[in-house]
């Protein structure tokens, strides 16, 4: 038995196929058109693989809101510490201390520049649980005409403590000290 066909090219194909213990031939359309479905029964909905796929799609849109809806809820500042405490934390528990600024100036062949950079803590007594902890780091004063004047951050807080950086960079004749506004704006508790 041949498995090609003496059929011209674009035109439907007979192609052997075995079920059971008879041999059939399932016809083959031209190129384009739907493949014949089992029993030789024809796809006569070929919109059906798309409103599969605009489910599909619609129940992905619907997952990604119900995780942003939660994280938006976590972030709201409340969350439960440890099952054997009954308080809860609060945003104001979350502190900004040891907040410190160097500067290092560079001769450049054509300018000089300055380079500052801060680092500091954020820090909460509880040391059993972890956070994400969004800050914003408003430049109050300083730095130059193009300097960002407000960055956000997440943080991690973790055994009470978690760092964050500040950096501003410019030419030496025009770049002042940068002063700072921190607010912590939210955050969220890490499941263990």
């Amino acid at each position: 038995m041949s498995l090609t066909s003496n059929a011209p090219v674009g035109q439907p194909q007979n192609y052997p196929s075995q079920t059971g213990n008879q041999m059939q031939f399932t016809p083959s359309g031209p190129p384009g058109t739907a493949p014949a479905t089992a029993g030789g029964a024809e796809n006569n909905n070929p919109g059906a693989g798309k409103l599969h796929m605009i489910l599909i799609g619609i129940i992905g849109i619907i997952a990604i809101l119900a995780l942003v809806f939660a994280i938006i809820g976590n972030l709201s500042g409340t969350a439960d510490v440890e099952e054997d405490d009954d308080d809860s934390i609060s945003i104001k528990d979350f502190s900004v201390e040891n907040f410190e600024q160097t500067s290092e100036i560079r001769e450049l062949s054509d300018s000089t520049t300055v380079t500052w950079r801060g680092e500091g803590d954020i820090t909460i007594s509880d040391k059993k649980n972890s956070f994400y902890v969004v800050i914003k780091k408003a430049l109050a004063s300083g730095g130059n005409d193009t300097s960002t004047e407000v960055v956000y951050q997440v943080v991690v807080v973790h055994n009470g403590v978690g760092n964050f950086t500040t950096y501003l960079y410019g030419n030496v004749e025009v770049t002042t000290e940068p002063v700072y506004d921190f607010e912590l704006l939210g955050f969220t508790q890490l499941i263990k």
